[in-house]
Protein backbone atom coordinates (compact mmCIF):
# COMPACT_ATOMS: atom_id res chain seq x y z
CA UNK A 1 0.00 0.00 0.00
CA UNK A 2 1.50 3.53 -1.15
CA UNK A 3 1.57 6.29 1.42
CA UNK A 4 1.26 9.64 0.05
CA UNK A 5 3.53 11.92 2.42
CA UNK A 6 1.41 15.53 2.78
CA UNK A 7 3.98 18.07 2.82
CA UNK A 8 0.71 20.13 3.78
CA UNK A 9 0.23 17.75 7.18
CA UNK A 10 3.84 18.22 8.26
CA UNK A 11 3.65 22.14 7.53
CA UNK A 12 0.30 22.17 9.85
CA UNK A 13 2.02 20.89 12.84
CA UNK A 14 5.08 22.64 12.18
CA UNK A 15 2.75 25.82 11.98
CA UNK A 16 1.26 24.91 15.61
CA UNK A 17 4.59 24.49 17.28
CA UNK A 18 5.97 27.84 16.40
CA UNK A 19 2.61 29.58 16.80
CA UNK A 20 2.85 28.44 20.62
CA UNK A 21 6.38 29.90 20.61
CA UNK A 22 5.60 33.04 19.70
CA UNK A 23 2.98 33.18 22.31
CA UNK A 24 5.36 32.59 25.09
CA UNK A 25 7.98 34.90 23.47
CA UNK A 26 5.31 37.55 22.99
CA UNK A 27 4.39 37.48 27.14
CA UNK A 28 8.49 38.22 27.52
CA UNK A 29 7.74 40.99 25.71
CA UNK A 30 9.64 39.45 22.71
CA UNK A 31 8.30 40.31 19.03
CA UNK A 32 9.74 38.37 16.36
CA UNK A 33 10.36 39.64 13.02
CA UNK A 34 11.16 39.12 9.64
CA UNK A 35 12.28 41.51 6.73
CA UNK A 36 11.21 40.60 3.23
CA UNK A 37 14.01 42.09 0.60
CA UNK A 38 12.71 41.89 -2.79
CA UNK A 39 14.13 43.78 -5.80
CA UNK A 40 12.07 44.73 -8.37
CA UNK A 41 8.26 42.49 -9.06
CA UNK A 42 9.87 38.80 -10.51
CA UNK A 43 6.19 37.19 -10.39
CA UNK A 44 7.87 34.26 -8.58
CA UNK A 45 9.59 36.47 -6.05
CA UNK A 46 5.92 37.85 -5.28
CA UNK A 47 4.23 34.63 -4.55
CA UNK A 48 7.09 33.45 -2.67
CA UNK A 49 6.67 36.61 -0.32
CA UNK A 50 2.78 36.40 -0.40
CA UNK A 51 3.04 32.77 0.55
CA UNK A 52 5.32 33.87 3.62
CA UNK A 53 3.58 37.04 4.69
CA UNK A 54 0.52 34.40 4.97
CA UNK A 55 2.52 31.76 7.42
CA UNK A 56 4.01 34.23 9.03
CA UNK A 57 0.05 35.85 9.96
CA UNK A 58 -1.26 32.76 10.92
CA UNK A 59 1.63 32.23 13.40
CA UNK A 60 2.09 35.92 14.93
CA UNK A 61 5.60 36.64 13.34
CA UNK A 62 5.01 40.35 12.25
CA UNK A 63 6.40 40.91 9.12
CA UNK A 64 8.32 44.26 7.16
CA UNK A 65 8.68 44.57 3.12
CA UNK A 66 11.94 46.44 2.10
CA UNK A 67 11.46 46.66 -1.94
CA UNK A 68 13.76 48.12 -3.69
CA UNK A 69 13.69 49.20 -7.61
CA UNK A 70 15.09 46.87 -10.59
CA UNK A 71 18.04 49.43 -11.65
CA UNK A 72 19.29 49.83 -7.89
CA UNK A 73 23.07 49.91 -7.92
CA UNK A 74 25.17 47.47 -6.23
CA UNK A 75 26.80 50.11 -4.16
CA UNK A 76 23.08 51.68 -3.30
CA UNK A 77 21.83 48.55 -2.11
CA UNK A 78 24.88 47.10 -0.07
CA UNK A 79 24.23 50.26 2.05
CA UNK A 80 20.61 49.59 2.27
CA UNK A 81 20.69 45.79 2.97
CA UNK A 82 23.44 46.73 5.91
CA UNK A 83 21.19 48.95 7.54
CA UNK A 84 18.67 45.83 7.54
CA UNK A 85 21.25 43.08 8.02
CA UNK A 86 22.56 45.63 11.24
CA UNK A 87 18.87 45.97 13.02
CA UNK A 88 17.97 44.75 16.24
CA UNK A 89 13.98 44.46 15.77
CA UNK A 90 14.86 42.04 12.81
CA UNK A 91 15.99 38.65 13.60
CA UNK A 92 15.55 36.91 10.47
CA UNK A 93 16.27 38.06 6.86
CA UNK A 94 14.40 36.38 3.55
CA UNK A 95 16.10 37.98 0.41
CA UNK A 96 14.14 36.79 -2.33
CA UNK A 97 15.74 35.41 -5.63
CA UNK A 98 16.47 36.24 -8.69
CA UNK A 99 18.20 39.34 -8.34
CA UNK A 100 18.79 41.38 -11.22
CA UNK A 101 22.27 41.10 -12.94
CA UNK A 102 24.14 44.08 -11.65
CA UNK A 103 23.64 42.65 -7.76
CA UNK A 104 26.28 40.43 -6.90
CA UNK A 105 23.72 37.40 -5.74
CA UNK A 106 26.98 35.58 -3.83
CA UNK A 107 28.75 38.67 -2.01
CA UNK A 108 24.57 39.97 -0.66
CA UNK A 109 24.14 36.06 0.03
CA UNK A 110 28.07 36.15 1.95
CA UNK A 111 26.66 39.78 3.73
CA UNK A 112 23.36 38.34 5.51
CA UNK A 113 24.06 37.78 8.92
CA UNK A 114 24.57 33.94 9.25
CA UNK A 115 21.82 33.75 12.23
CA UNK A 116 19.27 36.01 10.30
CA UNK A 117 19.77 33.63 7.01
CA UNK A 118 16.81 32.15 7.61
CA UNK A 119 16.74 30.81 3.74
CA UNK A 120 20.20 29.08 4.52
CA UNK A 121 22.18 30.65 1.45
CA UNK A 122 25.11 32.58 3.89
CA UNK A 123 28.23 29.87 2.99
CA UNK A 124 28.67 29.44 6.83
CA UNK A 125 25.45 27.88 6.63
CA UNK A 126 25.75 26.31 3.13
CA UNK A 127 28.96 24.55 5.16
CA UNK A 128 26.80 23.20 8.13
CA UNK A 129 25.23 21.17 5.86
CA UNK A 130 28.71 19.18 6.11
CA UNK A 131 27.81 18.30 10.10
CA UNK A 132 24.08 19.73 10.39
CA UNK A 133 23.51 20.29 14.31
CA UNK A 134 19.62 21.20 15.47
CA UNK A 135 18.90 24.63 14.80
CA UNK A 136 21.31 24.99 12.38
CA UNK A 137 20.20 27.02 9.30
CA UNK A 138 21.10 24.63 6.46
CA UNK A 139 19.75 25.83 3.11
CA UNK A 140 15.68 25.54 2.83
CA UNK A 141 14.74 22.67 0.61
CA UNK A 142 16.94 20.00 1.84
CA UNK A 143 16.09 21.26 5.62
CA UNK A 144 12.46 20.25 4.63
CA UNK A 145 13.00 17.09 2.46
CA UNK A 146 14.20 15.80 6.51
CA UNK A 147 11.32 17.28 7.86
CA UNK A 148 9.04 15.06 5.97
CA UNK A 149 11.04 12.03 5.92
CA UNK A 150 10.99 12.92 10.04
CA UNK A 151 7.42 13.52 10.34
CA UNK A 152 6.61 10.00 8.50
CA UNK A 153 8.88 8.69 10.55
CA UNK A 154 11.45 7.22 7.69
CA UNK A 155 15.06 6.22 8.79
CA UNK A 156 17.77 7.06 6.45
CA UNK A 157 20.31 5.34 8.06
CA UNK A 158 21.65 2.48 6.19
CA UNK A 159 19.81 3.53 2.89
CA UNK A 160 20.79 3.86 -0.76
CA UNK A 161 19.57 7.02 -1.61
CA UNK A 162 20.13 8.57 -4.80
CA UNK A 163 19.09 12.52 -5.27
CA UNK A 164 18.86 13.14 -9.38
CA UNK A 165 20.50 17.11 -9.02
CA UNK A 166 23.33 18.33 -7.82
CA UNK A 167 22.57 22.21 -7.29
CA UNK A 168 23.85 24.16 -4.38
CA UNK A 169 20.99 24.58 -2.75
CA UNK A 170 19.35 21.39 -3.04
CA UNK A 171 21.45 18.72 -4.30
CA UNK A 172 24.74 18.83 -2.64
CA UNK A 173 23.77 20.36 0.85
CA UNK A 174 21.15 17.40 0.17
CA UNK A 175 23.78 14.57 -0.24
CA UNK A 176 26.15 16.25 2.72
CA UNK A 177 22.95 15.70 5.29
CA UNK A 178 21.85 12.38 4.20
CA UNK A 179 25.58 11.26 4.40
CA UNK A 180 25.88 13.28 7.95
CA UNK A 181 22.94 10.47 9.00
CA UNK A 182 24.40 7.42 6.98
CA UNK A 183 22.83 6.92 4.26
CA UNK A 184 25.07 5.67 1.16
CA UNK A 185 24.68 8.64 -1.47
CA UNK A 186 24.96 8.95 -5.31
CA UNK A 187 24.09 12.00 -6.68
CA UNK A 188 23.27 12.05 -10.71
CA UNK A 189 23.66 15.23 -13.11
CA UNK A 190 23.16 16.84 -16.14
CA UNK A 191 26.66 14.63 -17.05
CA UNK A 192 25.33 11.64 -15.46
CA UNK A 193 24.64 9.31 -18.62
CA UNK A 194 21.90 6.63 -17.32
CA UNK A 195 20.17 8.30 -14.40
CA UNK A 196 17.96 4.81 -13.69
CA UNK A 197 21.41 3.06 -13.43
CA UNK A 198 21.53 4.90 -9.64
CA UNK A 199 18.12 4.41 -9.34
CA UNK A 200 16.53 1.32 -10.04
CA UNK A 201 18.51 -0.51 -6.62
CA UNK A 202 17.49 3.08 -4.33
CA UNK A 203 15.92 2.25 -1.37
CA UNK A 204 15.04 6.61 -1.25
CA UNK A 205 15.25 8.04 -4.97
CA UNK A 206 15.03 12.45 -4.89
CA UNK A 207 14.56 14.17 -7.71
CA UNK A 208 15.46 17.74 -8.06
CA UNK A 209 15.82 19.20 -11.51
CA UNK A 210 12.79 21.14 -12.37
CA UNK A 211 12.10 18.67 -15.35
CA UNK A 212 8.52 17.16 -16.40
CA UNK A 213 8.29 13.33 -15.84
CA UNK A 214 12.04 12.43 -15.61
CA UNK A 215 11.48 9.82 -12.89
CA UNK A 216 9.04 6.87 -14.37
CA UNK A 217 8.33 3.61 -13.21
CA UNK A 218 10.63 1.56 -14.69
CA UNK A 219 13.79 3.77 -13.00
CA UNK A 220 12.71 2.30 -9.41
CA UNK A 221 12.08 -0.73 -7.60
CA UNK A 222 9.33 -1.66 -5.82
CA UNK A 223 8.91 -0.60 -2.33
CA UNK A 224 10.77 2.75 -3.32
CA UNK A 225 10.67 5.99 -0.94
CA UNK A 226 9.64 9.15 -3.72
CA UNK A 227 10.35 12.08 -2.66
CA UNK A 228 9.89 14.74 -5.69
CA UNK A 229 11.07 18.70 -4.93
CA UNK A 230 10.75 19.20 -8.93
CA UNK A 231 8.27 22.32 -9.41
CA UNK A 232 7.13 22.55 -13.28
CA UNK A 233 4.15 23.93 -14.95
CA UNK A 234 2.12 22.28 -18.26
CA UNK A 235 1.06 24.07 -21.28
CA UNK A 236 -2.16 24.89 -18.61
CA UNK A 237 -0.41 26.36 -16.48
CA UNK A 238 -0.67 23.56 -13.71
CA UNK A 239 2.02 22.76 -11.32
CA UNK A 240 3.82 19.37 -11.70
CA UNK A 241 6.82 17.45 -10.33
CA UNK A 242 9.67 15.87 -11.47
CA UNK A 243 8.18 12.42 -10.91
CA UNK A 244 5.54 10.90 -13.42
CA UNK A 245 3.08 10.52 -10.38
CA UNK A 246 0.75 8.44 -11.70
CA UNK A 247 3.39 5.69 -13.03
CA UNK A 248 5.74 5.42 -10.01
CA UNK A 249 3.03 5.61 -7.18
CA UNK A 250 1.82 2.22 -7.48
CA UNK A 251 5.09 0.96 -7.04
CA UNK A 252 6.46 3.00 -4.21
CA UNK A 253 6.13 2.46 -0.28
CA UNK A 254 6.25 6.51 -0.17
CA UNK A 255 5.41 9.62 -2.30
CA UNK A 256 4.69 13.17 -2.35
CA UNK A 257 2.76 14.54 -4.97
CA UNK A 258 3.21 18.14 -6.53
CA UNK A 259 1.51 20.75 -5.07
CA UNK A 260 1.24 19.71 -1.86
CA UNK A 261 4.73 18.05 -0.88
CA UNK A 262 7.85 19.49 -0.08
CA UNK A 263 7.29 23.13 -1.21
CA UNK A 264 4.47 23.45 1.31
CA UNK A 265 6.75 23.24 4.21
CA UNK A 266 9.43 25.51 3.21
CA UNK A 267 7.19 28.47 4.39
CA UNK A 268 6.30 27.24 7.69
CA UNK A 269 9.97 25.65 8.18
CA UNK A 270 10.76 29.99 7.42
CA UNK A 271 8.90 31.14 10.60
CA UNK A 272 10.00 28.22 12.48
CA UNK A 273 13.80 29.85 11.81
CA UNK A 274 12.34 33.55 12.61
CA UNK A 275 11.81 32.23 15.85
CA UNK A 276 14.88 30.54 16.41
CA UNK A 277 16.36 33.62 15.55
CA UNK A 278 14.67 35.66 17.85
CA UNK A 279 15.65 33.06 20.44
CA UNK A 280 19.40 33.44 19.54
CA UNK A 281 19.40 37.33 19.74
CA UNK A 282 18.43 37.20 23.33
CA UNK A 283 19.64 34.50 24.46
CA UNK A 284 22.13 36.64 26.35
CA UNK A 285 19.08 38.40 28.44
CA UNK A 286 18.16 37.12 31.61
CA UNK A 287 14.85 35.50 30.08
CA UNK A 288 14.84 31.58 30.49
CA UNK A 289 13.48 29.87 27.35
CA UNK A 290 13.21 26.48 28.51
CA UNK A 291 9.37 27.03 28.53
CA UNK A 292 9.81 28.21 24.39
CA UNK A 293 11.87 25.26 23.80
CA UNK A 294 10.16 22.11 25.73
Amino acid sequence: MTVKMRGRDVARKMRSETKDKVQVLQKENIFPKLAIVRVGNDKGSLGYQKAAQKIMAQVGIEVEIAEYNEDISMTDFEKQFAQINARQDVQGILLLRPLPQQLDTEKIQRAIDPHKDIDGMNPINLGKSLDPQKDDFVPLTPAAVLAMLDYYEIPIEGKKVTIIGHSLVVGRPLANMMLARNATVAVCNAYTPDNSEFTKNADLVIAAVGKTDLLTAEMVKSGVIVIDVGTNYDSAGKVTGDVLYAEVAPKAAYINPVPGGVGSITTSLLAQRVVQATEYFYRKTTRDFSSVNS
